[in-house]
Order: structure tokens, then C-alpha cells, then sequence
């Protein structure tokens, strides 16, 4: 694999680093600078079982990657799908201090809103600033529609992908149902005391449909080693990513449509011109927990 040279992105508006991004001289995106590089999402399209980069709308069932190490977070939608752009309750985009929209705590689901069912007083909400181990909503029955907690841990993977063009850096996540696989790849490397970037990983989309409802679980596999020399350039990156994705100032800009698809099941639009994967067959679930 023919290595690219790597550059550090900046934040045009506070001058934090971002991670190294495999970047080449192109002809005539010469006077693309630090500034203009983005870090694409892989999200989820549940519908068709596939995965869906953000950036060129590409779209494929697998990919090949070094995942470079796990951002555990979380994130409370309304309770009810298909409120199609509606934003989140509160996200804790550090897993530890939850950042809450006033308003939205106070609307009701069902009779119940997320300020009754957190134990938070209005003063504390209205302070902006909600630690996550005091808050009932990450507690079971919770949720206003069902017996599951209303707030969703969320893991989020800094990652090299690779394809026959390369390799580039994005960034995946996986809530409810997506994370029991995920607990399961990790483990492995946790107990035997190995980052994740020292392996080559398959992540490939499970189709899976309960009642009328279908959605995307992850399976991970081990495909090799990866390059050890390239250990210290991964090391790097992640830490990189790791504080510009829990930095509370980009929270606002990391709540995309793509990503709250993954809790909604919408599909977003590919690009016309891209090449769709064949369908990947739907697996029926006879399990009792909600997929969402």
C-alpha cells in the first residue's frame, strides 16, 4: 500500500489540531490548504443495509481499516423516530458531561419529559453543564415509550479506511444494537493488553429486520497485523481526534443529519454517479429488545 504524506488539519476558528490526514498533491487542488479538509463520517443507511461515506455519497456493504481506538459518548433523541430533523436532547460528547437543549427537556413525550425523568433541577439544566453519572435518563425504564434507558451510549471509531485509491481518515459510530458486536471485537484487544491499530479489520454491515422495521448491525474481523512502524503515526492521530471530537465547542457541527439517521433508520440519498453494492440479505430478529 503506497503511503501518502500526511498533514495536520487545523480548526479555522480556535487553532486545534486535528488528526493527520493522508493528503497527495492533486492537480488543480493545489491551493487546498489545511483549513479545508474535513474528516468524513461513515454512516449507516439501515434500510438498504449499507454503509454511506458523507462526504462523496459513496456506498458499500464492507471496508478494510486500522481502527485507530474507541470515543465512548452519548446522546438522547426524542423518543419517537421519524421526527426528521430534529436534533438531540443532550449530548455528552465526552461520556461524562452531558451539554442539554433547555427546551427540548421540557417538552412532553408520553406525559413525561427528559427534566422529570433526569432528576436534574431546572437550575441545574439551565446551567448548561449536566454530569452523566447523576443523571436518570442512562438508567433503566427511563425511557417514556418503553422499559430501555432513554439516553444511548454511543461508540465512535477514529479510522484509517483503505481502498485500492488509498487510504483517508474518517470517523464511524454504532448505538443500541450496533454496540454488543463492538463490546465483543474490543474485548479481544483489552485482554490481551493490544491497541486496535495493531490489527487490519474487516467491518462488514449485517442486515437485520425486526417486524417492519430493518437495521444495520457491524461485524468485525481480523484480518492481520498491521505495519508496526506506522504504531507511533496511528498513536498520534488518534489522541488528535480523540480531543477534537470530545471538545464541547464542535457539538453542534458533529450532530449531522447522516448520524441521526443511525437512530431514526432514514436513508440518506447516494450520489447518482456512485456505484451501489448489491443488497445485502435481511436477517429477521426474534430477539425482545428494540434494534432502536
Amino acid at each position: 500500500m503506497a503511503k501518502a504524506d500526511a498533514i495536520d488539519v487545523v480548526d479555522d476558528e480556535e487553532n486545534v489540531a486535528v488528526p493527520a490526514i493522508p493528503a497527495n498533491d492533486i492537480d488543480g487542488l493545489e491551493d487546498v490548504d489545511e483549513t479545508d479538509i474535513t474528516i468524513p463520517r461513515i454512516t449507516i443507511d439501515h434500510k438498504n443495509g449499507w454503509f454511506v461515506d458523507s462526504q462523496t455519497n459513496e456506498t458499500f456493504t464492507e471496508f478494510k481499516c486500522v481502527i485507530l481506538g474507541l470515543v465512548k459518548q452519548r446522546v438522547l433523541w426524542p423518543p419517537t423516530p421519524g421526527e426528521e430533523g430534529e436534533g438531540p436532547l443532550c449530548r455528552a460528547v465526552d461520556f461524562q458531561t452531558g451539554y442539554p437543549d433547555l427546551s427540548k427537556w421540557l417538552e412532553k413525550y408520553n406525559g413525561i419529559t427528559a427534566q422529570k425523568q433526569s432528576g436534574f433541577t431546572i437550575q441545574e439544566v439551565e446551567s448548561g453543564q449536566l454530569p452523566c453519572n447523576n443523571c436518570g435518563l442512562k438508567e433503566w425504564e427511563s425511557h417514556p415509550n418503553n422499559n430501555t434507558p432513554w439516553c444511548n451510549e454511543q461508540f465512535t471509531f477514529p479510522l484509517v479506511r483503505i481502498t485500492d485509491e488509498g487510504y483517508s481518515t474518517a470517523l464511524i459510530s454504532f448505538q443500541k444494537t450496533g454496540l454488543k458486536p463492538c463490546k465483543s471485537y474490543i474485548s479481544g484487544f483489552k485482554t490481551s493488553k493490544r491497541p486496535l491499530y495493531s490489527a487490519l479489520t474487516l467491518i462488514t454491515a449485517i442486515h437485520n429486520r425486526k417486524g417492519t422495521v430493518e437495521y444495520v448491525t457491524p461485524s468485525f474481523t481480523r484480518i492481520s497485523d498491521s505495519d508496526p512502524t506506522e504504531w507511533p503515526r496511528y498513536s498520534e492521530s488518534l489522541h488528535k481526534i480523540r480531543e477534537f471530537v470530545t471538545t464541547p465547542r464542535i457539538m453542534e457541527e458533529a450532530v449531522t443529519t447522516e448520524e441521526k439517521e443511525e437512530e431514526e433508520t432514514a436513508t440518506p440519498e447516494p450520489a447518482k454517479a456512485a456505484a451501489k453494492p448489491a443488497p445485502a440479505p435481511v436477517i429477521d430478529d426474534e430477539d425482545e429488545d428494540e434494534p432502536f
